[in-house]
């Protein structure tokens, strides 16, 4: 019984509760900056209902700012999916006599309000916002100034509407979400903001993207806007998480949603 208790010492414990019964339960502990994840369970009879991915997130609250670090063991493939879908990427595998473990990290990243500094970084990131189809050719760097794409960014930050987000991870900026009332590809009319986001290839599926939207619409809310408006084409893998952002479907056009969220 010591020995139990020794191990909670220094740990953070949190547990799901239904109906008065603990279904789920997980810790961490920090070191050197990093909280290290470990007994995440959920009882066999409420799996596959996101009660483990909410203890994931829950733990990782206690740690804000730290990066995350876990394991697995090699032959589980079920719970490798289940952490690469929460944003963790594998950085090394450890064996031992009969075993072998995959450790996998989520690196902390900060999203803040868009300065004058960062404007001139949007060109990066309306780059990386161009979708092609799986096969596709790269895009010349040159894309960005047809008129029709650098209406996005070009002079950003002088007209009503110019709103945004940044995220920071390792010290550089990794990703952006901005607004712009401008006849572009997802406009509706003069008073709805039209969303622009992006995030660099080796920082997508960590949640970045959730969390520049969650902030803008914020900044957006504070301006007073009612409403925020985009266009995506319908092959485009984003669509999902505008859908899950709480964007729906306005129109149709051809390949592309007209998609809008209330504020």
């Amino acid at each position: 019984m010591e020995q139990k208790i020794e191990e909670f010492r220094g740990c953070v414990v949190l547990k799901a509760v239904f109906n008065g019964e603990v279904i789920g339960s997980v810790r961490a502990y920090e070191e050197r900056g990093t909280a290290h994840i470990g007994k995440l369970m959920v009882h066999p009879a409420y799996q596959n209902r996101g009660v483990g991915k909410r203890l994931l997130r829950a733990i990782e609250d206690e740690f804000q700012g730290r990066r995350y670090e876990l394991f697995t063991a090699a032959k589980s493939g079920k719970n490798l999916t289940f952490y690469e879908k929460c944003g963790y990427a594998r950085f090394k595998t450890a064996e031992t006599p009969g075993m072998a473990f995959v450790y996998l990290e989520k690196r902390a990243f900060g999203v803040r309000e868009i300065t004058a500094a960062d404007y001139p970084l949007l060109e990066e990131f309306l780059y990386q916002a161009i979708f092609l189809p799986p096969g596709a050719d790269p895009l010349p760097r040159e894309a960005v100034f047809r008129p029709e794409i650098y209406v996005y960014i070009d002079g950003f930050g002088g007209r009503p509407g110019d709103c945004g987000a940044i995220a920071e991870a390792d010290g550089e900026v990794v990703g952006a979400a901005w607004t712009r009332i401008i006849p572009a590809y997802g406009h509706i009319d003069g008073d709805t903001p039209e969303l622009a986001v992006s995030v660099l290839p080796g920082y997508r599926g960590r949640g970045i993207g959730t969390a520049l939207l969650t902030r803008l619409f914020e900044l957006l809310r504070a301006r007073g806007y009612k409403r925020t408006s985009l266009s995506v084409q319908k092959a485009n893998p984003a669509a999902r998480l505008y859908r899950r952002a709480g964007y729906g479907v306005l129109r149709e056009n051809g390949d592309d949603w007209i998609m809008v969220k209330q504020l």
